[in-house]
């Protein structure tokens, strides 16, 4: 696991903070992947209660292409690569 903080820390995907700055502490553990690496894995069950997610319609593009006509604040560019 030391390993895997270390690489983490190398490349910023984590920071290292002062305690004071903390409000809370989840658990962390690992899961061998394939080869040598491990995955960490961030346990963040006591912290999901407290998020709240708007539930919303996925209406289709025809009412995104209206909605977005009849209200001009908001612009989306839509990118599609054949494989």
């Amino acid at each position: 696991m030391d390993a895997e903080i270390y690489d983490s820390l190398k490349c910023d995907s984590i920071h290292l903070v002062q305690r004071k700055d903390l409000h809370c502490v989840l658990p962390l553990s690992v899961v061998p992947k394939k080869g040598k690496k491990f995955r960490l894995i961030l346990d963040c069950q006591h912290i999901n209660s407290a998020i709240v997610c708007p539930s919303f319609k996925q209406e289709g593009m025809a009412v995104v292409a209206q909605q977005i006509e009849s209200d001009d604040t908001v612009g989306l560019e839509f990118e599609c690569e054949q494989m």
